[in-house]
């Protein structure tokens, strides 16, 4: 008895040390006098640290060496922004010996370059009209700010693609197999599909140690439907503390806690064509909305982000020249457009498995690096395009 109470005794004080830290880095920015300290992906290691420590308190995880351990937590694809990897598996993969593989390494390569292409020809430039509107909302129109608004669903979403590839395909060329953290969001059906293929591991991460110790959906539908929201508003402040995020979060717990409540009757609509795309539109619309807080400063610059565009939604104003004056020339625009006429085709097959990374690979080589060098050029040059005008563009998830 002596002994459990000692461990769960530490199990806590580590816990709250971590948890410590963590607020601590957070909340930086809300003291005007001090000079916030940046500590990229503190937010994805701290969870790793608190899962594992859990784990091992509840049998479910090994102790491992001091060695093994800064390897785990520190392993260098991942840290940034994820995913969110439980020691046992990736402890088991790094202390594997793997000698060099030609198509493996090709494999991680293709994926690097398709994250390349997701990052920095569509979320970089997507972030300059993006950054623009939101330093001046009130000088531009309403149909602007929708356009604006909508596109931001779209950076975020290309930029933690990118991201997620770039991770997988580093790694996959080193031989070590993490965990998926990114599956086609915005093709789902519904918020709770979304949380099942956005962040994966932060989603899997929320529910092992949020929202199951509090009951999870086992204590009835009122206890259920707490439990999700306070799960959601965690989430809110993890990725920052400001209302803003903590209402980010709580519309997500709110969707859900509706969807699970009271949309139970339409969901045969979704086997048909039509009401799975009705589906998908719909489940756009409420995840943008819910981005409107998480890309802004405050609630209150949501709020007049969205008064503008009920107020103000002249969709005329678009053909009025604007948009090119977002800080994007014709060209860059045009090869925007024409990327993410890419990224959703391909998207979609994707999904359907009409096209696929080991299909790829197995096209004749000719085919295969036509396709590489064009996607090559196209990242270079969008790079050389955004960076030569001294703007930098990190990934998104990497300030939490």
């Amino acid at each position: 008895m002596v002994h459990n109470t000692s461990r769960r005794f530490r199990m806590i004080l580590i816990i709250s040390m971590v948890l410590i830290a963590l607020i601590g880095i957070k909340i930086q920015p809300l003291f005007a006098n001090i000079k916030p300290i940046q500590i990229f992906g503190i937010s994805f290691y701290s969870l790793r640290l608190i899962a594992y420590v859990v784990d091992v308190y509840h049998g479910q995880e090994e102790v491992h060496g001091l060695e093994d351990y800064l390897c785990f937590i520190s392993f260098f694809p991942i840290f940034t922004a994820g995913p969110i990897e439980k020691s046992e598996h990736l402890i088991k993969e790094l202390s594997v010996y793997k000698a060099f593989d030609e198509k493996i390494a090709y494999r991680g390569f293709i994926m690097i370059l398709y994250g390349l292409f997701f990052k920095q020809v569509i979320a970089d430039r997507i972030g300059v009209m993006v950054d623009e509107v939101y330093g001046d909302i009130s000088g531009y129109s309403g149909a602007v700010c929708l356009l604006i608004v909508v596109l931001y669903s779209v950076q975020i979403y290309a930029d933690f693609a990118g991201y997620s590839y770039i991770a997988m395909g580093m790694s996959g060329m080193l031989g070590i197999d993490v965990v998926k953290n990114f599956n086609r969001p915005y093709l789902t059906v519904s918020i709770r599909d979304f949380w099942r293929r956005w962040h994966i591991s932060l989603s899997r991460w929320l529910r092992d140690y949020i929202y199951i110790p509090l009951g999870g959906n086992k204590k009835g539908q009122i206890r259920k439907s707490i439990n999700i929201m306070i799960t959601f508003l965690i989430s809110g402040l993890w990725h920052g503390i400001g209302l803003n995020f903590l209402v980010w979060g709580g519309l997500h717990g709110l969707y859900q806690v509706v969807e699970d409540t009271g949309l139970k009757l339409f969901k045969k609509k979704s086997d048909s064509l039509i009401g799975r795309v009705l589906h998908i539109i719909l489940t756009f619309i409420l995840v943008t909305i819910a981005w409107i807080f998480f890309r802004s400063d405050s609630v209150s610059q949501a709020t007049e982000m969205i008064l503008r565009i009920i107020t103000d939604c002249n969709i005329g104003s678009l053909t009025q020249g604007t948009i090119f004056e977002l800080g994007l020339g014709s060209i860059q625009i045009t090869g925007l457009l024409i990327a993410l006429i890419i990224m959703v085709v391909s998207d979609i097959m994707l999904e359907n498995n009409i096209i696929s990374l080991d299909k790829f690979t197995s096209c004749p080589a000719v085919i295969r690096w036509v396709v590489s060098y064009v996607m090559i050029i196209w990242v270079v040059t969008a790079a050389i395009q955004l960076y030569g005008t001294g703007e930098t563009a990190g990934f998104i998830y990497a300030a939490f």
